[in-house]
């Protein structure tokens, strides 16, 4: 039988009840995991041989990983539940895409080299900064991840009351018949190997957060030569 509206509205109520949930129990033994390994690299540094280092940054870098992971699906069952606020402040974008480039740039494999291109006029912008900061970052560790020679560029601009932040690399690019569906949720490009998976959730709360601030989110991409995407929002955010 064909489920009505209202019994739509409550699975999804319920399953953005569970996410929600499961999110937060999940993240408290991590956070306990990356703290605790941070702590044994930090205080027993003499003691420790190279190897037993590199172990504990791995363990580490796995628990950020899975963070990451575990925030998607939190974002996710906020912004299904409707629950998702705006935090308007007035900030300076030039700041912000150094903000994030530097946050990603460990991620960079050799070979690539990650820079910023701010516009001198670019000033400032009267949105939410956080969401941003999400959406760049999570652009730029996508083009980290699936570039593994050439450039990686964040770029910031202004154009008739426009803020455009976008993200270009000379990675594996995406083919064409899947640029449709790539902000679905749990999408993932097909060629993506095991090194790449992740809850294929990213682009998908990106698309949101861009919608959410007024604006949206394009993508451009050949296969071979690599992709760039472009976020736009309102320099100024307008409630409603």
């Amino acid at each position: 039988r064909y489920l009505d509206i209202r019994e739509i509205q409550e699975q999804t109520r319920r399953k953005s009840a569970f996410l929600a949930s499961m999110s937060h129990e999940l993240r408290t033994p991590m956070n306990a995991i990356k703290g605790f390994t941070s702590l044994v690299l930090r205080r027993g540094s003499d003691q420790l041989s190279e190897q037993h280092r590199e172990n504990l940054e791995k363990v580490t870098q796995a628990s950020d990983h899975l963070l990451a992971m575990i925030n998607d699906l939190l974002d996710l069952s906020k912004i299904e539940a409707g629950r998702m606020d705006v935090n308007v402040s007035t900030f300076n974008v030039g700041k912000l895409v150094n903000y994030c480039v530097s946050t990603v740039s460990p991620l960079v494999q050799e070979g690539v080299v990650l820079s910023a291109e701010v516009a001198e006029d670019v000033g400032e912008a009267h949105t939410d900064e956080v969401r941003l900061r999400q959406m760049l970052i999570n652009l730029a560790s996508n083009a980290i991840k699936f570039t593994d020679s050439g450039r990686v560029i964040v770029k910031a601009r202004q154009e008739d009351g426009t803020l455009a932040l976008s993200v270009s690399d000379t990675g594996k690019g995406i083919p064409e018949d899947e640029l449709a569906t790539i902000f679905d949720e749990y999408r993932q490009v097909k060629e993506s190997d095991q090194a790449h998976k992740g809850t294929g959730l990213g682009l998908s709360i990106t698309k949101q957060f861009a919608e959410l601030l007024g604006g949206s989110i394009g993508v451009e991409s050949e296969v071979g030569k690599g992709s760039t995407f472009t976020v736009r929002v309102p320099v100024m955010y307008e409630e409603g």
